[in-house]
This record gives structure tokens, C-alpha cells and sequence, in this order.
């Protein structure tokens, strides 16, 4: 494949991995050290917060094996080792390095995380969630993140697809949806978003060349607030 990414698909990976990117970050620890081919697994800053685990783990070193294919919706999962090279099966707690307490514990199943229960006060409101499950794609690609509230009841799904990632809201609302498809070579990106009441938020959608047709923006109602019409990439003009 030689079709070039597209302006969008910059954009859309500039704003709208915040969500993904969020969500993953329970489940990546810092690897700035490196042992025998291993990159150590020992703490994660969180909201610029230093917290650190009571079992130190370890990754294989990734940089060899990443393909330069991926895209963000198709990250293969690293695996965490103990320090004798098997994969870890157990728990663990990270804890706030300035305030001693807890702030999340990390189950562990071969050598994957399957769910983070948090402990933190902050970290629960600032995720809405008391605790998030994390399940896996054929090939140990990322698949869903989905946290939950103190009464079971959903706060937030996160889907990567083979093609793109959906985000859904309580009651499963669907939230947001990319995804991308190939045409004669011809990359295509859309993107919509939608309010918690299920009206279309936003929607836009690209090419290899950038850009193309109506971007819009809708109030909860469904009026539009703003709209603007492109052409590979240049804006030909502001339709509302």
C-alpha cells in the first residue's frame, strides 16, 4: 500500500486519541529501563503523578517487533514477565509516590492485564469509573476497555476495530465512531460523534487528497451550528 495519510487523519489522531489514550494509560507503564532485552515495568505518571507498582515487571522491548504499519486502533499488547522470564499471573498496586496511598490495583492474566480496580479517590472521578476491564484481539491486539461504577453500571466502553474504534457512553450510547476504508488505493476517513441523547454531534469525512465535502457541527437538537465545505483538503467555504 503507497496512498499517503490524509490532513484528516492527522487531525483525528491529534484530538480524538485523547479518549484511547486515556483509557490505555492503566495499562502502560513507564519502560524508560532496560535489562537483558527487557524494558522495566516498575511505575506510571498519572495527571503528572509518579506512581509506583509493589512488583516490578518487565516487557520485552517492542522497538525490534512494531510495525510500522500500525495505526493506533491496531497496537499489539505488551506482555508483562517476571523477573525469571515467565509471564505474570497476579495482582499488583500502584501508589502515589507523594501521598503513600493507593492509587489502582492490576490483575493479571498470561502476561495481559484483564482489569485495573481503582483505588484513588481523584482518579475515580477524573475517570468516572471504579474499576475497568481490558479483553484482547486475535494476534494480541488492544480490543476493549470498558469501566464500570460502584453499581456495575457502565461509564465508558472503548472498541478498537479492525478498521477503526468505536467510544460509547453509559447505557452504551454510542459516543464516537471512526473508521477507514480503502477504494482503489484511495484511503477514506469519516468520523462521527454523537451527544449523550444519541443526536449526531459532528461529522466529516476524507480522502488521501484531504478533506473532502461537508464538515458540520450540530446542537443537541439536531440544529446545525456550524458547517463548512472543502475540497481535497482547502476550504471552499463556511456554508453556516
Amino acid at each position: 500500500m503507497d496512498y499517503q495519510r490524509t490532513s484528516f487523519s492527522k487531525y483525528i489522531h491529534l484530538i480524538f486519541l485523547l479518549t484511547p489514550l486515556v483509557i490505555l494509560s492503566f495499562s502502560f507503564c513507564s519502560q524508560n529501563v532496560e535489562k537483558d532485552g527487557y524494558s522495566v515495568a516498575d511505575s506510571v505518571v498519572m495527571n503528572g503523578v509518579l506512581y509506583e507498582a509493589d512488583l516490578v515487571l518487565y516487557t520485552l522491548n517492542m522497538d525490534s517487533t512494531e510495525d510500522s504499519n500500525s495505526t493506533f486502533y491496531n497496537l499489539k499488547a505488551p506482555k508483562y514477565y517476571t523477573d525469571n522470564g515467565n509471564l505474570f499471573t497476579g495482582n499488583r498496586t500502584l501508589t502515589n509516590s507523594k501521598t503513600g496511598e493507593a492509587g489502582w490495583k492490576e490483575i493479571y492474566e498470561e502476561g495481559l492485564p484483564v482489569k485495573s480496580v481503582l483505588l484513588e479517590e481523584s482518579i475515580i472521578e477524573s475517570r468516572n469509573a471504579n474499576y475497568i476491564l481490558f479483553t484482547y484481539r486475535d494476534g494480541g491486539l488492544f480490543g476493549s476497555t470498558t469501566g464500570f461504577d460502584n453499581n456495575d453500571s457502565l461509564s465508558f466502553r472503548h472498541e478498537n476495530l479492525d478498521n477503526g474504534y468505536k467510544d460509547f457512553g453509559p447505557g452504551y450510547q454510542l459516543l464516537r465512531h471512526y473508521y477507514v476504508e480503502v477504494v482503489e488505493r484511495n484511503e477514506w476517513h469519516y468520523f462521527r460523534e454523537w451527544y449523550q441523547n444519541g443526536q449526531l454531534k459532528f461529522e466529516s469525512s476524507a480522502d488521501s487528497s484531504g478533506i473532502q465535502g461537508y464538515m458540520t457541527s450540530y446542537d443537541e437538537l439536531g440544529n446545525i451550528i456550524e458547517q463548512k465545505l472543502y475540497k481535497d483538503d482547502v476550504l471552499i467555504e463556511n456554508t453556516k
